[in-house]
């Protein structure tokens, strides 16, 4: 993984990914309705949110190394990525939200090791 990508986290570029999607979310102070059922805000700002999945099926060296990269970030930390505005090289800091994985399959090579290979690695990055 030593190439450059879409996307880097903490210095490290990442593979291609599957699905890149690209949200803006509000962060409300306060938020509430009142009885005649109107909504009254209080935006305290706006954070940006990426959904990214890789479809890498192999169990090979990019898996082993793309999972345990993001398995091990820091709390915080930069990233780069394509902005929807123009912007190809846009950095924030960020966090990992949840990460998963499913397994395609199990089973015993000939030299009877266990093997297997997983699929669909998905995660989300939330800025700071």
């Amino acid at each position: 993984m030593k190439y450059p990508g879409e996307m880097k986290v903490n210095g490290v570029w990442l593979p291609s990914v599957t699905t890149f999607d690209f949200s803006t979310e509000d962060l409300d102070l306060d938020a509430f309705r009142t009885t005649d059922c109107l909504m009254h805000r209080q935006r305290a700002g706006k954070k940006i949110k990426l959904s990214c999945a890789w479809q890498i099926i192999e169990d090979n060296d990019d898996y082993k190394e793309t999972f345990n990269v993001l398995d091990n970030l820091p709390e915080y930390f930069l990233m780069q990525f394509p902005h929807p505005g123009g912007n190809l090289a846009f950095e924030i800091t960020a966090y990992r939200g949840p990460m998963s994985t499913s397994m395609k399959t199990f089973f015993w090579d000939r030299q009877n090791h266990k093997l297997a290979l997983w699929q669909n690695l998905k995660t989300n990055f939330i800025e700071r």
